[in-house]
Formats: structure tokens, sequence, C-alpha cells
């Protein structure tokens, strides 16, 4: 039995098969994403995904790019029980996921994933990196040339997403985006700013990373 993730959920079909509709010279891989060749042609083809760069950023129906998927670490949620009975194998399953994610992310920025690619709501995928657990997504897409300022529909900085981001990687994130340039007092929409943020509800050791604008 194989299986592929569809939005939320996970397709499943017997072993010895390449998927549903895998004859089709166009298939379907996720709501809105299209296949320019057959699974058995990109089996081929693999690991050559400077071949495929216009399939590196096709886009589904929220504008999103396979980069944006990629850095995102939401597998991690699916070892919670774990992290209950045994925090370490919570652990080791973490590094096992990022290890995998940051591999999918390398390899599409390698075929020419485009960093600076937007969604509908004119997010990057540094803005969705910022939210999650690995600070090795962000400094891997900041190393790719992410623009460390961009603001999406409503204002929001990668900046601005990692000083509301809970997550123990945050302050590790918070640093790194300083280090790169990340401007804390850019405005959202609603007249918010990371600095304004962070002085108000961040823990000491967050503020600390500001010490140089209070």
């Amino acid at each position: 039995m194989s299986a592929v993730r569809n939005g939320g959920a996970f397709e499943t079909w017997p072993s010895g098969s390449t998927g549903p509709d895998s004859s089709s010279s166009s298939t379907a891989t996720a709501p809105g994403f299209t296949r320019s060749k057959t699974r058995q042609e990109t089996s081929a083809t693999h690991p050559n995904y400077r071949e495929r760069q216009d399939d590196m950023n096709d886009r589904d129906r929220a504008g999103r790019t396979p980069l944006h998927y990629a850095v995102i670490d939401a597998p991690v949620g699916l070892d919670h029980t774990a992290a209950l009975t045994d925090p370490e194998l919570k652990a080791e399953n973490h590094r096992k996921i990022v290890e995998f994610m940051l591999a999918n992310a390398r390899r599409l920025l390698d075929a020419g994933a485009d960093v600076n690619a937007i969604d509908d709501e004119g997010s990057t995928p540094l803005h969705f990196a910022t939210k999650g657990e690995s600070d090795e997504a962000v400094r891997l897409l900041l190393d790719a040339g992410a623009d460390v300022n961009a603001k999406n529909t409503k204002g929001e900085t990668p900046l601005y997403n990692a000083v509301r981001n809970t997550t123990p990687a945050a302050l590790n994130i918070m640093r790194l985006l300083r280090e790169r340039g990340a401007d804390p007092t850019i405005e959202t929409t609603n007249g918010s700013t990371a600095l304004r943020f962070v002085s108000r509800y961040g823990k000491p050791e967050e503020k600390e990373v500001f010490a140089d604008l209070f």
C-alpha cells in the first residue's frame, strides 16, 4: 500500500500501483497541483529536479507553491501522543521530520523553486517557516535569498510571525531574522509592529533580541 498526502488527508492505493490515474499524462498530485509528466517519467528523471523547474513553481488554489508546504513542519503534531508518553521518542521523531522537510526544501530550491513566491495572501515560504518549529528552515530560505522584510496583504513580515510564534524555536528564529536585517518597526495594516508586540507580550529573553531598540 502506498500513500500520498492530499490536502488534510492521505490517499492510498495498492502496492504496485503508481497512484490514481497513473497512466494519464497529467495527474493530480494535490489539490490544485497538476503534473506535466507521468509518475513513471518523474521516476525516470529523479533526482534531476532541474529538468522540472516549471513543476517546482506550480500553485494550488491558495496560490501556494510546493516550497510553501515544504518548510511547514506540521507532521510534528502527529507524534503528540508520543510526547506525552516518551519525550525522547518525540525528540527523535521531530528530528527525522525536520531532516526530511529540509531535504525536500533543498531539492526544490536546487530545482529552481522561487524562494520569494507569494500566495494569495501575499505570504512567502519564509512567512510560513517563521511560524514553525525549525530555525534551520528559516536559515535555509534566507541563505537562498528570501526577502527578510517581505510583507503579506496584512502587512505582516516574517519577523512579525516569529514574535507570535509560541514554539521552542521562536527565540532562535527571532535572533536569526534580526541578524539578517529584519526590521521590527514595519507596521501591519492594523498598526502593529514586531517591536511593539515583543515590548508588550514578549518574554525577557525575547526582549533581549531587541535590546538595541528599547
